[in-house]
């Protein structure tokens, strides 16, 4: 075993150093996703699905989620969401509204015919509220018509003018009236808030033997102040908190029920108003007009005075003004109305039912259970998105199926969270699984392909596989090659080489990567880079990222000769880069075996011969003219000449990268440059005289300059013939 690790340390090169730390942090970041933690993770699959199904079925109903604000508002909404997508309903018509609206108090809409006629508007004229006889003269018009229960939506607490005439209408009436009482906070603005419960002047209450109190509150939901439950039989210590039973309270709404159909059974405790729609779904029939002859016992909408034969007739304030407005499933609706719809709703027979709290269990374990089935069955995330996106609404169809015909609201958040919670945990568990399997994948095809190639099979896989057909690009290839590697294996302990190469190696490909080059292969101790094999790059941006990275390639090796002198197993290296831009051929060569996907062409070819030839010019980097022609504004460039390289019919003008135009251009390039174009004019002693100052301006060595300073003096010795151009024919591959 230590055998094996040391063996595992030469490979990688961790005998210490920065570059080697940096290389060893780098496999230990890939060591977790080499463990199989995909198959660890899809093979208790079920056991981690199922867990989180138990959870989405238990924790609803462990406190405190029970009491969870947000969860009760979502079931609430939810509520309010099946009205207004079942929409309207007929209103009952059994009852009807008679309005104090705000044309009804101002009497400048009177008719002085009409005032004059009737006493009733005549005490109308006066500010509200008005002499109680109104009420009584109200109650007798309406019973005239045939009303057969009459709710008067008014608490009268205090004596007021009229009480005597509104008395005997009461006790004349008693057994089809309904007055109101209210329960009313205390100190609603500081924190010792009470409530009490106000009833009608005695006097009032004593003129009939009839129950004609009914409490006119409605309570709305503390979490959204939305009016959705009502009672119909409470008593005073009930509300307060207390065990009672009496039940000697009964709802407005409800004692008018009683009172239309004394055969009604009124449920005990709290429930859900079945509301037929929106305000004004009943209409609103003005006060006023009730007291105006014309229309109320001439005009056909009336009908005579018979619109409101066999009703029950709920009088109340419709207007702004009075501040009686509430919010419910369908908007903001008069308190009057709201009572008419509950006795509407009691009328026709249609109130809704809440399930018990079983049911929402007896939901929910099913739904659950198809919802772990979905995700241990359904591995595709679109498909298993799908199936929850339909079993949602199939859910909720069905929830809203027992809402309009059987009156039923089933509970909705606990069963969908039930459905929910498996099946979504296995879209977001799927993703994780393909993601650690990608990353895995990733990382172990990172080793053997170039980085942009994996990202390609991983992520665009029908292109890469139309790349393998063979397609042609323009690229921009790099191949950089240590000089002397033949001899240096010779020379040093295999170990100790192995190990420097892969410091090499690591500090080269960092920079190719950084700027987004295509690591295409290894070639012996030689690196072959691309740019826009694998994908489109712009061909000068392309260029300019492979010069950049050669310089960069170049100071990197600096470093690391500075680190390795300290090292007495490391050699001084040395290398050579030559850069080509051109079209080549993208695709997978090879036997069935071991197929590659690789770059093949002349610009290929033509950037190994450019780093073979960095030996025979004594550059470091040469790039082709194509390079230099695309990057010619982003960096200063020295040019080499014309030159034949082996296999090519005709020469090609190579350069070599100086440093980018931010830096200094050194003072000695443009007299290279004339002496060049001295020598290629075939004046060899005036082109001797630059190199000469060239190479002084150099510091006296400079093996191109050595070069061009014997072809000139060669030249002026023997001169060359006509067809000479000056280009240099290069021997060596």
């Amino acid at each position: 075993m230590e055998e094996s690790g040391r063996s595992q340390q030469i490979l990688f090169g961790l005998d210490g150093g920065g570059t080697r730390n940096r290389v060893k942090n780098v496999i230990a970041q890939r060591t977790f996703f080499h463990t199989d933690w995909p198959r660890i993770l899809r093979r208790n699959r079920a056991l981690v699905v199922l867990a989180v199904a138990v959870a989405a079925v238990c924790l609803p109903r462990i406190p405190p989620f029970p009491d969870f604000i947000p969860r009760q508002k979502l079931e609430e909404a939810l509520v309010d969401f099946r009205f207004r997508l079942r929409g309207n309903v007929p209103a009952s018509p059994d009852c009807a509204i008679v309005g104090i609206n705000a044309s009804t108090l101002d009497p400048s809409n009177y008719r002085p015919s009409d005032v004059a006629s009737s006493e009733a508007l005549q005490l109308m004229q006066h500010s509200f509220p008005w002499n109680r006889k109104v009420y009584a003269l109200l109650l007798d018009r309406l019973m005239a018509g045939g009303a057969r229960t009459v709710v008067l939506d008014f608490v009268f607490l205090n004596a007021a003018d009229g009480d005597g005439d509104f008395a005997a209408a009461l006790k004349k009436y008693g057994d089809r009236v309904v007055i109101g009482s209210a329960f009313v906070e205390e100190n609603p603005d500081t924190t010792r808030r009470t409530q009490i419960y106000e009833t009608p002047l005695p006097s009032l209450v004593a003129a009939s033997k009839e129950n004609i109190t009914g409490c006119s509150t409605v309570e709305a939901d503390i979490l959204d102040g939305v009016v959705r439950r009502t009672w119909y039989w409470t008593s005073e210590l009930s509300e307060y908190g207390h065990p009672d039973s009496s039940h000697d309270i009964s709802s407005m709404a409800g004692l008018a029920v009683m009172k239309y159909n004394p055969k009604a059974n009124l449920p005990d405790g709290t429930h859900l108003i079945n509301y037929q729609g929106p305000g004004t779904t009943y209409n609103y029939y003005p006060i006023e007009e009730i007291f105006m002859d014309r229309l109320f016992l001439h005009n056909a909408e009336y009908d005579y005075g018979k619109i409101f034969k066999d009703k029950i007739v709920f009088v109340g304030p419709v207007a702004e003004m009075f501040h009686d407005e509430h919010s419910t499933p369908y908007g903001p609706m008069p308190g009057v109305e709201i009572h008419a719809q509950i006795a509407g709703s009691l009328l026709r027979g249609t109130p809704l039912s809440e399930t018990p709290d079983w049911m929402g269990l007896a939901l929910s374990i099913p739904l659950a259970l198809a919802g772990v089935w979905a995700s241990l069955k359904m591995t595709h995330a679109l498909a298993l998105s799908g199936f929850v996106a339909g079993g949602i609404v199939l859910f909720m169809a069905a929830a809203q199926w027992m809402f309009v015909k059987e009156g039923m609201v089933i509970p909705m958040v606990a069963p969908l969270a039930a459905f929910c919670g498996p099946t979504i945990f296995g879209v977001v568990f799927n993703f994780l699984l393909e993601q650690l399997e990608r990353a895995r994948i990733r990382s172990v095809l990172d080793r053997y392909v170039s980085r942009s190639v994996a990202e390609l099979v991983l992520s665009e896989r029908e292109q890469f596989e139309r790349m393998l057909l063979g397609q042609k690009k323009r690229v921009t290839a790099l191949f950089s090659d240590i000089r002397g590697f033949t001899t240096m294996t010779e020379k040093v302990d295999a170990g100790d080489l192995v190990e420097q190469l892969n410091e090499y190696f690591y500090g080269m490909v960092e920079e190719v990567l950084r700027a987004d080059g295509s690591l295409q292969q290894f070639i012996g101790d030689a690196i072959m880079a691309i740019w826009g094999n694998t994908h489109t790059v712009d061909p000068a941006e392309g260029a300019r990222q492979a010069i950049r990275t050669s310089l960069k390639m170049t100071v990197a090796l600096d470093e690391l000769n500075v680190e390795w002198r300290k090292n007495p197993r490391r050699l001084q290296l040395q290398t050579g880069i030559g850069i080509s831009h051109g079209e080549v051929i993208v695709g997978s060569l090879g036997h069935p075996q071991r197929m590659e996907f690789t770059t093949i062409g002349d610009g290929i070819n033509t950037a190994a011969r450019l780093e073979s030839a960095t030996k025979q010019f004594g550059c470091r980097i040469l790039a082709g003219g194509s390079v230099e022609e695309l990057t010619r504004e982003e960096f200063h460039y020295r040019e080499v000449g014309l030159v034949k390289l082996v296999g090519k019919a005709r020469a090609i003008r190579i350069f070599t990268p100086l440093g980018a135009k931010g830096s200094p251009c050194p003072a000695w390039l443009e007299a290279h440059g004339a002496a060049l174009e001295l020598y290629r004019n075939r004046d060899f002693r005036a082109a001797e005289a630059g190199f000469e100052a060239v190479l002084a301006g150099m510091g006296g060595k400079d093996k191109l300059c050595e070069m061009y300073l014997a072809e000139c003096r060669a030249c002026l010795a023997n001169p060359p013939g006509a067809e000479w151009d000056g280009a240099w024919t290069l021997t060596e591959k």
